[in-house]
């Protein structure tokens, strides 16, 4: 049994002294969450990292970060889960956010396939009615924060839309500037249950997905 997964991802971006558009470099970048096991038989499960992309986000702002105005939408058909390229890369990252327990596994082509239909079904993300997901920016703030060993610089409130229902979260952020380019990283903890899902749970509890999933962003734009 393995256990059915929920998508989230969100785009973050910043304003330059100069203000104007941005242009992201999907190569250097990533919007994904992790689910984690548990259970008692949580061994017979994984912990999974699962991607969007493509994307489509649209950013701009004037020299103050308060005015940036940000939007972002990916279609739920275009989730991928565990992919082993990706899986890798940002493991080091996860492992310095220090939220995780255990590690991620491999997981099979043929697995990754009936994880997938699991997470797009009807007991999580519906896609058959809920096609898109979904999040805009709401406000930006200055304040300091800490997860693991990483430290954050502000705090961004998003108002995240899954299955049809929007949910308002203070989201962690690092925000960047370096010429005309920028860098975001973004973290925060969810939960299936604020989305009106019932996190997977198998054998009377004993394999089971926790109801918090992690959202990992990095971003990386170009001004236009």
């Amino acid at each position: 049994m393995y256990p059915r997964l929920i998508l989230l991802t969100l785009l973050i971006g910043v304003c330059p002294l100069f203000g104007g558009d941005y242009q992201l470099d999907p190569k250097q970048s990533i919007f994904a969450v992790v689910t984690q096991k548990a259970g008692f038989a949580a061994a017979l499960a994984h912990n999974h990292f699962i991607a969007a992309d493509p994307v489509t986000v649209n950013i701009s702002c004037e020299a103050d970060p308060a005015t940036l105005q940000l939007s972002f939408s990916t279609q739920v058909e275009d989730l991928i889960v565990d992919d082993p390229t990706r899986t890798q890369t940002w493991t080091p990252r996860v492992q310095a956010l220090s939220f995780l327990n255990g590690e991620f596994s491999e997981v099979s082509e043929k697995d990754s396939g009936k994880i997938r239909k699991a997470m797009l079904g009807k007991k999580q993300l519906q896609a058959d009615k809920h096609k898109e997901i979904t999040a805009k920016l709401v406000s930006v703030t200055a304040k300091d924060g800490k997860q693991g060993s990483v430290a954050f610089s502000h705090q961004l409130e998003m108002d995240i839309t899954i299955t049809g229902k929007t949910v308002r979260k203070t989201i962690l952020a690092n925000i960047a500037l370096e010429g005309n380019r920028l860098n975001i990283e973004a973290f925060t903890p969810l939960a299936f249950s604020e989305f009106d899902i019932k996190a997977y749970s198998a054998a009377f509890g004993a394999v089971a997905n926790e109801d918090t999933f992690y959202l990992l962003v990095h971003l990386e734009a170009e001004g236009t």
